[in-house]
C-alpha cells in the first residue's frame, strides 16, 4: 500500500482546521501522513490549536512568515515521504473514501497523473460545485481542477513544484498546467468526495474581485504555458491521427519491449496495433492507451486497407538465416498491400546483416527500394545501403527512452550487474558456452573479493537467460552466493531500468544492456558476440572497451575490471541524435509532409522542425523561425503549429536541487528600441534566482526612463549609469566586478532568448559534470532589416578537449558561439583566469580565458536570437575596438604561458591566428580608411604579428588610397 502525504497549509484557520484534520484521520485508506504547514499564523486561536496537536501521524512545520499557499505547500511536499500527494486547505473537507478511490484510480495506469472528483460548496454558500467534464480545450479556458486532487510527488519534482511567485492566487491552475505539460492523463471520479468551504473573505475572493490583478495573473499563466495554448489553439486542418500496424519480434525481451515503449509513447495520438497471437502480452499492452493487438494476421489485404502505414522495427530484420526466403516472401505479401495503396512502409532501428550471399543482399536491396523510409542504427549498414535515397542512419532507438531521465545513474553504488545470455541456444555461440559460464563465475568471485555484490539479470527468460543464471549460481560456493542476487525481466520496464541505474558497473552481454547503460550513465563492460554488435559499438566509440567471446578470460582480469569502472566514454549528442530515427515517421503522422513536400528548398525548415521535436528548439523558437526564417504564409504556419502537437517531444523537465544565483550583465547604450525585448526574455526564464545588472553607458535616449518605469517593482534588476561613455567591453567589466552570482551571463541590449529553460539546462550541466567552466549553445541570427532568420550551430561534440579547442578557436572546425549571450560561465573558475585584470571584456577574450582553466560543454540547443541591424555596435566600431580585442588576446597569451605552462612557440602561433581572424573580420565588414589601416599596421608591427598575405594586401591597398 503506497503512502499518501496530505499537505495542509494553515494561515489563521483555527476555527476550522480541526474539522479538516478529522476528515483526513477518518479516511478508509490508512497509509497516510498528514503534514500541517503553519504559514506564519498570527491569531491566538490558530496558534493554540496547532500547539495542541499531538497525533503521531501528524507532522507540523512552521514558516517564519506568511509567504502564501504555494510556498507553504512546497515546504510540506518537500519533506513528504509519500508516493502520492493530496493538498487540502485547512478549512476544507474530504469524504472518508476519497483517498482510497483516488489511489485505486491513479495506480491502475502509469500514465495517469491527476485524480480529482465532483465537489460540493458549503458554508456561506451550499450547492454543488458545477464543473464541466475535463478536456484540455476547456482547461485552457478555465481551471477545472481544485487544489485537492491526488498527484505524484515525482511529477511535482519534475515541474519544480508550485510556482511561489503566484502569491495572489491561481497558483493551483498554474501547477495543473505544468503537470499537463508532462503529457499525463487525468481522471475525474464521478462521486462528490470534496467539500469546499465558502467564506465571506478569502484570498481567491480577493483576486477574483480585482479584475486588473486577475487579468495580470492570468496573462502570466498564458505566457508561461504558451506552448500548451499555442499548440491547442487551432483544430488541425486535417486530423493526423493515424492507425499504424507494427511488426516486430516479441518474446518478452527487455530490449525489444523498450523499442515498443519508446515508439508508442512518442506518438500518444496515434493508434498502434501489434500482430501477436498469445494473451501473455496483454498486461504489458494495458500500460498504453494507444496500443492493442490482433491475433494471427492472415488477411493481408484487410490489413493494408485498414491501417495507414506499417512499421517493421528491430535490430535483426535483415540477417541471413535458413528460412530467409520464407521470411522475405511473407514480408512482401504484407507490404505490397500498403505499397499498392500508396501507404508508407517504415523499417526502423535495424542493422543489415550478418549475411553471407549476394543473393540475400540483392533480394533485400530491391525490397528496401520500395520502402518509404529505412533508418539503420549502425554506420556499417548505412555504408552498404546509402546509394538508396530512402536509407538513413541514426543511433539506436532505445537511447531516447524517457526512462533515462526518470532513473539517472545512482552514484556510490556497490552492486555490479551482469546481463546474462544462454549461448547454448544459439547455433553460432554454443561452442563458447562453457567458457562463458566459467568466465562469468571467475569475474563474480573477483568482484566479490573486492567488496562488491553482484546481480545476475535475465533480459529474456524465453531465450534461456534464467537457465544460464541458475547454472552460474550452481557453480558458486556459498561464500560467494550470499553476495549474489538475480532478476528476471517480466515486462516491467520501469522496475528493470531502475535496477540497472543502481549498478556501479554493468557487464553487458545483451546488446541493449550496453545501450541502457549508456542512456543511464552507468559504467559498462560490453561482451561482443557478433559483428552486428561490434559495428554499433564502433559508432559509439566503445569498441576498444569491449571483450570479445574469443577473449572471455579478460572478464576476470584485474586490469580490465579496474578500467571498466570508468567505461562511460559516451557523447551525449549521440544520445540526442537517436531521435532522428523518427524524423520521417513524425512528418507522416503529423501530416506535415503534406505541406512541406510542396515547399521548394524545405530542408532548413525540416531541420528546425526536427530540432523542435528533439527539444533542441522551444515552441517560442519554432514560432519565431517560421515567421522570420521562412516565406510561409500565416495559414501554413498555423497548419504546422496545429498539427505538430500530435507528436510528443521528449520531456524537458529539469530539476535544480541547489539554488545558485545567476548574474546577467547587460551593457546598454541608447537601447530603448530593443532592451525591453531582451529583459522580458530573461524574466520569462523558468529559473528565477537571478540578478540582472544593467550598465547604462551614459545613454542619451530614454533607456533609463523605460527601465525604471516598466521594471520598477522587479527587485532582481539593478541599474547603474556610467558618468561617461566607456564602450561595451568596459561596461561588461564594470558589471562583472559588481556581480555576486555563482554563474554569469553577458548579453547585449539587442539580443534575446527564445528558450525559457536555457538557464536550467546550463545549471543542470554544471551540477552533473566536474570542472565545467562554460556551457555554450546555438542561436538564430536574425537580419532585422531584411527579415531573414538563419540557424547558426556550433556543430561541436558535447564534450570537447579544452586545450584542443583553445588552441584552434575560430579556425574553420572550431567556431566560438555567436556573441556572449548563449554562454553561461562558472564564476568561480573565471576567477582563476584574472578576468577582472582585463582592460575590457570582449566575447573572444572571455571565452578563451574560460577554456584555459575549465572544461567546455556544448549543448546542441538553439536558445536565443542574435539580432543584426543598422545600429549594431559590432558593425560601427573603429579600429581601436579591434586593438582592444587584440590586446585582450595578448594578455591571454601571457597568462597561458606564465600561469598555465603552454608552450611559447605554440601560443605565438595561436596569437597570430587570433590577430589574423580579428583583423580579417574588421577588414571584411568595414570601410577602411588610411588612418584606420595605419593604426592597425602599427599595432601589428609593434607586437611582431604575422598576418596572412590577403590581410596584409588589404591593409597596404588602404594605405595607397
Amino acid at each position: 500500500m503506497d503512502k499518501v502525504s496530505v499537505i495542509m497549509p494553515c494561515f489563521n484557520d483555527g476555527l476550522y482546521i480541526c474539522e479538516s484534520i478529522e476528515s483526513v484521520c477518518n479516511q478508509t485508506y490508512k497509509n497516510i501522513e498528514l503534514i500541517i504547514v503553519d504559514d506564519g499564523s498570527t491569531d491566538e486561536t490558530t496558534c493554540d490549536v496547532l500547539k495542541s496537536l499531538t497525533k503521531e501521524n501528524i507532522i507540523k512545520v512552521q514558516t517564519p512568515k506568511s509567504k502564501g499557499p504555494a510556498y507553504a505547500r512546497n515546504v510540506g511536499i518537500k519533506i513528504a515521504t509519500g508516493k502520492y500527494i493530496l493538498c487540502l486547505d485547512s478549512d476544507d473537507l474530504i469524504d472518508p473514501t476519497y483517498i482510497e478511490k483516488a489511489v485505486t484510480a491513479i495506480s491502475q495506469n502509469s500514465n495517469v497523473g491527476i485524480v480529482y472528483c465532483n465537489a460540493q460548496l458549503f458554508g456561506a454558500i451550499n450547492k454543488p460545485l458545477e464543473l464541466p467534464p475535463y478536456s484540455l480545450d476547456t482547461m485552457l479556458k478555465r481551471n477545472l481542477i481544485f487544489v485537492t486532487a491526488l498527484f505524484k510527488k515525482s511529477d511535482w519534482e519534475k515541474v519544480n513544484g508550485f510556482d511561489e511567485s503566484f502569491v495572489h492566487g491561481l497558483e493551483d491552475y498554474d501547477f495543473w498546467l505544468s503537470l499537463i505539460s508532462l503529457s499525463i492523463e487525468i481522471i475525474k471520479l464521478p462521486e462528490v468526495l470534496f467539500f469546499y468551504r465558502k467564506k465571506e473573505s478569502s484570498r481567491n475572493k480577493t483576486i477574483v474581485g480585482n479584475k486588473t490583478l486577475h487579468d495580470e495573473t492570468l496573462a502570466r499563466i498564458h505566457e508561461k504555458h504558451k506552448d500548451l495554448f499555442i499548440l491547442s489553439k487551432n483544430q488541425p486542418v486535417k486530423s493526423p491521427v493515424k492507425k499504424i500496424f507494427v511488426c516486430m519480434y516479441l518474446v518478452h525481451n527487455l530490449g525489444d519491449d523498450l523499442f515498443l515503449d519508446t515508439l508508442v509513447k512518442k506518438y500518444p495520438y496515434c493508434q498502434f496495433t501489434i500482430n501477436y497471437i498469445s494473451s501473455d502480452y496483454d498486461n504489458f499492452i494495458s500500460n498504453y492507451t494507444n496500443l492493442n493487438r490482433i491475433v494471427g494476421v492472415r488477411d493481408y489485404n484487410k490489413i493494408g486497407l485498414e491501417y495507414d502505414a506499417i512499421i517493421y522495427i528491430g535490430g535483426s530484420l535483415f540477417q541471413e538465416v535458413a528460412i530467409s526466403h520464407s521470411i522475405y516472401q511473407t514480408r512482401m505479401n504484407i507490404i505490397d498491400q500498403f505499397k499498392k495503396r500508396n501507404k508508407p512502409v517504415f523499417m526502423l532501428g535495424t542493422n543489415f546483416g550478418p549475411y553471407s550471399t549476394n543473393e540475400f543482399f540483392d533480394m533485400y536491396e530491391d525490397f528496401l527500394k520500395g520502402c518509404y523510409d529505412t533508418c539503420v542504427r549502425d554506420k556499417y549498414s548505412y555504408n552498404l545501403l546509402n546509394h538508396l535515397p530512402n536509407v538513413r542512419y541514426a543511433p539506436d532507438i532505445a537511447l531516447q527512452s524517457n526512462f533515462f531521465e526518470k532513473h539517472p545513474a545512482i552514484k556510490n553504488s556497490n552492486t555490479i550487474g551482469f546481463s546474462i545470455m544462454n549461448f547454448k541456444k544459439r547455433d553460432d555461440l554454443h561452442v563458447y558456452h562453457d567458457k562463458y559460464v566459467f568466465s562469468i563465475c571467475e569475474s563474480i568471485k573477483a568482484l566479490i573479493d573486492l567488496g562488491y555484490s553482484c546481480c545476475l539479470m535475465s533480459f529474456c527468460s524465453l531465450e534461456g537467460d534464467m537457465d544460464t543464471i541458475n547454472e552460474i549460481k550452481s557453480k558458486l560456493s556459498s561464500k560467494y552466493l550470499e553476495h549474489v542476487s538475480d532478476y528476471d525481466y517480466t515486462n516491467n520496464l520501469d522496475e528493470s531500468i531502475k535496477l540497472i541505474s543502481k549498478f556501479k558497473l554493468f557487464v553487458a552481454t545483451r546488446f541493449h544492456a550496453t545501450i541502457i547503460s549508456l542512456g543511464l550513465g552507468v559504467n559498462v563492460l560490453p561482451i561482443v558476440y557478433n559483428i552486428k554488435t561490434l559495428n554499433v559499438l564502433k559508432d559509439l566509440n566503445l569498441d576498444k572497451l569491449a571483450i570479445s567471446v574469443d577473449n572471455l578470460d579478460l572478464l576476470y582480469d584485474k586490469t580490465t575490471l579496474n578500467s571498466a569502472f570508468t567505461n562511460n566514454y559516451f557523447d551525449k549528442n549521440i544520445n540526442n541524435n537517436s531521435i532522428h530515427h523518427f524524423d520521417k515517421l513524425s512528418l507522416f503522422i503529423s501530416d506535415l509532409d503534406t505541406i512541406l513536400n510542396n515547399i521548394p528548398n524545405n530542408q532548413d525548415i525540416l531541420n528546425v522542425i526536427y530540432d523542435f521535436l528533439d527539444n533542441k528548439i522551444s515552441i517560442d523558437g519554432l514560432i519565431f523561425y517560421l515567421k522570420n526564417g521562412t516565406n510561409l504564409d500565416s495559414e501554413k504556419i498555423n497548419y504546422i503549429l496545429s498539427n505538430i502537437k500530435f507528436i510528443a517531444p521528449r520531456s524537458t523537465n529539469i530539476t535544480i536541487s541547489n539554488n545558485p544565483l545567476i548574474s546577467i550583465i547587460i551593457p546598454v547604450y541608447n537601447g530603448s528600441r530593443t532592451i525591453e525585448h531582451t529583459l522580458d526574455s530573461i524574466l520569462m526564464q523558468s529559473y528565477k534566482n537571478i540578478e540582472i545588472i544593467i550598465i547604462d553607458d551614459n545613454s542619451t535616449d530614454n533607456s533609463n526612463e523605460l527601465i525604471s518605469t516598466k521594471y520598477k517593482l522587479n527587485s532582481s534588476i539593478k541599474y547603474y549609469k556610467n558618468i561617461s561613455n566607456v564602450d561595451v567591453g568596459m561596461s561588461r567589466l564594470i558589471g562583472y566586478n559588481m556581480c555576486s552570482g555563482d554563474y554569469i551571463i553577458f548579453i547585449d541590449q539587442d539580443d534575446f532568448y527564445i528558450d525559457p529553460d536555457f538557464f536550467k539546462k546550463c545549471l543542470s550541466i554544471f551540477n552533473n559534470y566536474e570542472n565545467v567552466s562554460l556551457v555554450a549553445c546555438n542561436t538564430f541570427i536574425y537580419y532585422e532589416d531584411k527579415n531573414i532568420c538563419k540557424s547558426n550551430k556550433l556543430n561541436l561534440p558535447f564534450k570537447i578537449d579544452r586545450e584542443e579547442y583553445f588552441m584552434n578557436l575560430q579556425s574553420p572546425n572550431y567556431p566560438k558561439p555567436t556573441s556572449t549571450f548563449p554562454v553561461m560561465y562558472n564564476k568561480k573558475i573565471l576567477e582563476n583566469v584574472k578576468l577582472s585584470e582585463l582592460e575590457f571584456i570582449g566575447d573572444s577574450s572571455l571565452y578563451q580565458r574560460a577554456l584555459l582553466t575549465g572544461n567546455p560543454i556544448i549543448l546542441d540547443a538553439t536558445v536565443g536570437v542574435y539580432r543584426i541591424h543598422k545600429t549594431n555596435s559590432t558593425y560601427i566600431v573603429g579600429p581601436q575596438f579591434v586593438i582592444n580585442t587584440l590586446n585582450g588576446h595578448i594578455s591571454t597569451k601571457k597568462l597561458a604561458i606564465e600561469e598555465f605552462c603552454h608552450d611559447s612557440n605554440e601560443i605565438n602561433n595561436w596569437m597570430n591566428l587570433k590577430a589574423d581572424v580579428s583583423i580579417g573580420w574588421y577588414l571584411n565588414t568595414h570601410v577602411i580608411t588610411y588612418e584606420n589601416a595605419l593604426h592597425l599596421l602599427n599595432w601589428v608591427n609593434k607586437n611582431n604579428i604575422s598576418l596572412s598575405d590577403s590581410n596584409i594586401t588589404k591593409l597596404e591597398n588602404a594605405l595607397k588610397v
